[in-house]
């Protein structure tokens, strides 16, 4: 009894830490499109199937939940599009149990939540491991049924990032600033900038220069690691606010996008 008791003070510790620690904005590396295969167990013949499967991860919003789109290229009856938000130690109705984030951005979380599994919809703990290394990102579902000890790994996601350059987004703005309101401008634009960097790895730089014969002409030129990013980035609270602030201060606005013809730059420029 005293051994139970304390194996379940240290689980209540681990949650309650899993809750202050883990956000939705630990798996932002993770937006963008990913491709790869679903292999799961057919419990019939205990034969494990692979199919081809892609996901878009991309976070919702308000950044408080993780949206993943599920396509099956031969199967686009089976998409799917799931939004799972973190509230204290839960993602979505399952219990976080374990989180681990790296330096450089990569992360594992493993969830458990209690339900039904096999042809005969029997009760068991449903085990969802996430992993993220820099090119990979993997889901793997094992399950426990009642009155055993043993894991099973029902399903698995595999998938691989396309070469990174080529999902990246690269964007001109060309602005025209009313003159009178230029210094506040630039102060707008200096807060939104660095607050995007700091909170969004989707977002990899940004260079504004004025023309210098027409400081009132400035051009920004953007880079993002996907479309997705982007389209996260401008639903921030961050860039929103910076949108309302500036529109009587912005006389024009033209958005370029471009392709990337070469790149060269120095090693750690």
């Amino acid at each position: 009894m005293a051994k139970f008791l304390l194996s379940s003070f240290f689980l209540f510790v681990f949650s309650v830490g899993y809750s202050q620690s883990f956000q939705v904005k630990d798996l932002a590396k993770s937006i963008g499109f990913w491709e790869g295969k679903l292999t799961y167990l057919d419990y019939s013949s205990g034969k494990p199937y692979s199919m081809a499967a892609n996901i878009t991860l991309s976070l919702t919003q308000d950044q408080k939940g993780f949206i993943m789109s599920y396509e099956y290229p031969k199967e686009p009856h089976a998409n799917a599009k799931d939004t799972t938000y973190v509230k204290g130690n839960l993602f979505g109705k399952d219990q976080i149990v374990a989180f681990k984030k790296e330096p450089n951005g990569d992360f594992q979380f493993i969830t458990d939540v209690d339900g039904e599994d096999g042809n005969d919809h029997k009760k068991a703990v449903l085990r969802h491991t996430y992993r993220l290394t820099e090119n990979q990102f993997s889901i793997v579902k094992e399950v426990k049924f009642v009155g055993t000890d043993q894991w099973i790994k029902r399903n698995e996601y595999v998938f691989h990032r396309q070469d990174q350059e080529s999902n990246r987004m690269h964007r001109i703005a060309k602005i025209k600033v009313d003159a009178k309101q230029l210094d506040v401008y630039k102060l707008h634009l200096k807060e939104q900038m660095n607050t995007a960097i700091k909170v969004e790895p989707g977002v990899l730089s940004y260079t504004a220069v004025a023309d210098k014969k027409d400081a009132t002409s400035i051009t920004i030129f953007e880079v993002y690691a996907s479309v997705e990013a982007y389209q996260s980035h401008i639903q921030t609270p961050h860039f929103k606010k910076y949108k309302d602030a500036v529109k009587d201060m912005v006389l024009s606005l033209e958005l370029i996008d471009t392709d990337v013809v070469c790149l060269a730059k120095k090693e750690n420029f």
